[in-house]
């Protein structure tokens, strides 16, 4: 409960600091946005973190070398094209941020592509053994 409290105490105050630079130093406040996100993370890298890498570890394990990169750098880049897309609708530049969102997608498409061609297989196996 204590990290949610801090997670929430650094948002109020990213919040301000971003409102404040913004009428003062335009140019400047989207640089609060990324020093918020290096703040949370440094509030996250306790056993939060930690937890997280173990359930990935399991997950790992469980799935496969080939399917947890590909989840893996699926997440990654769902996570850097999100942050991007709202970095871009907070600045004004929404036809950006649709590029940016597109982008993504099709980057994570190709990135769970070899999972797409694995399954393919696998029915294309199972259809000839007349299952």
């Amino acid at each position: 409960m204590t990290t949610a409290l801090k997670l929430a105490a650094a948002a109020v105050i990213l919040a301000v600091l971003y409102t404040a630079l913004k009428s003062w130093l335009p140019v400047w406040a989207p640089f609060i946005g990324l020093a918020g996100i290096l703040v949370l993370f440094a509030l996250l890298s306790g056993d939060t973190l930690g937890s997280l890498m173990g359930y990935l570890q399991d997950l790992q394990q469980m799935t496969g070398t080939l399917a947890y990169l590909c989840l893996f750098k699926s997440l990654g880049i769902i996570l850097l094209t999100d942050y991007g897309r709202d970095m871009c609708r907070d600045a004004g530049l929404s036809a950006v941020a649709g590029c940016v969102e597109f982008g993504g997608r099709c980057l994570v498409l190709l990135t769970a592509w070899p999972l797409f061609s694995g399954v393919i297989q696998n029915i294309r196996l199972l259809a000839g053994q007349g299952l």
